[in-house]
């Protein structure tokens, strides 16, 4: 039998839109279109939640774009479904193209893709949720020693102190897209190094209480991090600030760190700063370390209009020159466990090998439904500017019973 033919177009559908999240998927779609005559209809939205509004109504509808971006787990479910099994029905599986082509990914990675023990997604890279970026001249300038992940929050906070009296805002936040950079850093940077790796992930399958005092410390930091951050220092146009806004501010010098995932230092690296000179990353202080991920991927929907043209797309997306090219620009860690990472920047190597060395911990979004994430950013989006741990406990209490099932 031949070959099937693959030529004409194919669509693909992301939120990767700026700075570096854009020059990364161009590197991949580049390779792709080099190997094969086919027009890339790139269906990018402008934001993480715009995109999964209209790829959840898209794939409902029964119009699926020929391969879309996910970050696995109940995130992938809710765009087809309530479970699993609406996954299993709607998307094909990639175990063959897996075989076939030898993928070799991390099982930390692909568990949250797998479904009764079949691979439904590519994934093509991993990303901290829980650094802390700085400028490193910002605290030169100062005479302020830069944040560590050993340190404590005490410690921390009397390192903001001491940035405020020479006249700096310590932490810059970008909320405009939702309050995802907010809820990151807190209810999955902090709470996990309060708690460590597999107690917040207990909690998030349901296997704690939901007012657990790890989670209200967690956000009692949080209104802290709040008080020494753009929102609350004078900065009349912070809440209409997006992530990458809070990166220009870091970059600025108007603004000490940020507190934001591994695609920050892509942004940083594509906008010309130069790592461990101009900028420096560490995890969030942690009692018990760890590396919290998230893990960006592509599936092939039943019904794609040019099956052929997506698979062709997908072996570019888990092939090796695909991954390190990708992640050199985006700022991630490839996912294979074969990849080369020795063409990622030296925090990109530092991140790598932490995510080898460290307890790991998947982001909240890959474990829990679509529901409860959608009430917390409702009530986290409030707590940005009331600080109100109870109703934040309330909420999460509220749909507690729905985690882990």
């Amino acid at each position: 039998m031949s070959a099937p033919v693959v030529s004409g177009q194919v669509e693909i559908f992301s939120w990767w839109t700026t700075g570096a999240e854009q020059a990364a998927l161009a590197a991949l779609l580049a390779q792709y279109t080099d190997m094969y005559p086919v027009q890339v209809i790139n269906s990018a939205a402008a934001n993480a939640a715009t995109a999964q509004t209209t790829l959840q109504t898209r794939l409902q509808n029964g119009n699926p774009p020929d391969t879309f971006q996910s970050n696995g787990g109940a995130n992938l479910i809710s765009y087809l479904g309530t479970s699993s099994a609406d996954v299993i029905a709607k998307l094909e599986p990639l175990d063959s193209l897996a075989t076939s082509e030898g993928w070799k990914f991390a099982p930390e990675v692909t568990s949250a893709m797998s479904f009764n023990g079949s691979l439904y997604a590519v994934p093509v890279d991993i990303a901290a949720t829980n650094p802390i970026f700085y400028n490193i001249s910002v605290f030169a300038n100062a005479g302020v020693s830069p944040p560590t992940s050993s340190m404590t929050w005490d410690q921390f906070f009397a390192m903001c102190d001491a940035l405020v009296a020479k006249g700096v805002t310590p932490i810059a936040i970008g909320l405009s897209q939702g309050p995802w950079t907010f809820q990151m850093p807190v209810l999955e940077g902090v709470f996990a190094g309060i708690a460590g790796a597999q107690y917040y992930t207990d909690y998030f399958t349901g296997k704690k209480t939901a007012d657990d005092p790890n989670v209200r410390q967690a956000l009692s930091i949080g209104t802290k991090l709040l008080s020494y951050s753009n929102l609350t220092m004078g900065n009349m146009k912070a809440p209409q600030e997006a992530w990458s806004d809070a990166c220009d501010e870091l970059k600025a010098g108007t603004a000490a760190m940020i507190l934001e995932g591994d695609w920050a230092r892509g942004y940083l690296l594509t906008a010309g700063w130069h790592p461990g000179t101009d900028f420096g990353e560490v995890l969030i202080p942690s009692a018990q370390p760890v590396f919290v991920f998230t893990s960006d991927a592509f599936a092939l929907p039943n019904g794609a209009p040019h099956p052929e043209n997506a698979t062709a797309l997908l072996k570019v997306f888990g092939s090796l020159p695909g991954q390190e090219a990708f992640n050199a620009l985006k700022g991630g860690i490839p996912p294979r466990t074969d990849a080369d990472t020795s063409n990622l920047d030296p925090l990109g190597q530092l991140m790598a090998n932490n995510f080898h060395t460290l307890p790991l911990a998947p982001t909240e979004s890959i474990m829990t439904p679509s529901t409860f994430n959608n009430a917390l950013t409702i009530q986290l989006t409030k707590f940005t500017t009331d600080m109100d741990v109870d109703a934040v406990i309330s909420v999460i209490a509220a749909s507690y019973s729905e985690l882990g099932i």
